[in-house]
């Protein structure tokens, strides 16, 4: 908001234009445009994001590519069923449009709480490093791992997917961040 007065020449200019390029609407006008809007398609309804702790989740399904294939229903069933939990673990709101915008989204979901503190701690680790760093992680907040090697090579893939700052080097599983 600015102060001015009312024989401020941009705002006579501007009271103008607009007495210029407008009418008063009638009852004719008004029934147009109910008439117009009863045509318009009706916007989904997208049910609200249930809240979900990640406080201590970890992805189980390996290959994170295929998460947007089952959220844009590309991918056959028995692979849905797998990949769901994945989904409704991370929040994933239904509506998601492009491929790169589910990315950002996955990707600031993953910066957050156990998943980032983990990406933070562990970049820049050999992989034996890594794995032990998770496995100490996970002990702080009372998870146990079955298998440390196979939960960090699944993590740092989601990683190296899902966060652009965080690159993977071939023939291993370090991740430099």
């Amino acid at each position: 908001m600015v102060e001015t007065t009312a024989d401020d020449p941009a705002l006579v200019s501007l009271l103008a234009v607009l007495q210029g390029t407008s009418a008063p609407a009638t009852e004719a006008d008004r029934d147009a445009v109910i008439e117009a809007a009863a045509m318009l398609p009706t916007a989904p309804v997208r049910p609200p994001i249930e809240a979900t702790d990640r406080t201590d989740w970890l992805p189980m399904y390996r290959p994170p590519e295929v998460l947007w294939r089952v959220y844009t229903g590309q991918r056959e069933e028995s692979v849905a069923e797998i990949v769901r939990p994945e989904l409704a673990a991370l929040g994933v709101p239904t509506g998601l449009a492009t491929e790169e915008a589910f990315n950002r989204y996955v990707g600031a979901i993953l910066r957050q709480g156990f998943t980032g503190r983990i990406a933070r701690e562990c970049s820049n680790l050999t992989t034996m490093k890594a794995v032990q760093r998770l496995v100490e992680l996970c002990g702080e907040t009372g998870r146990t791992i079955s298998d440390p090697a196979d939960a960090w090579e699944t993590l740092a893939a989601w990683i190296a997917h899902f966060l652009p700052n965080y690159q993977r080097i071939s023939g291993g599983t370090r991740l430099i961040g």
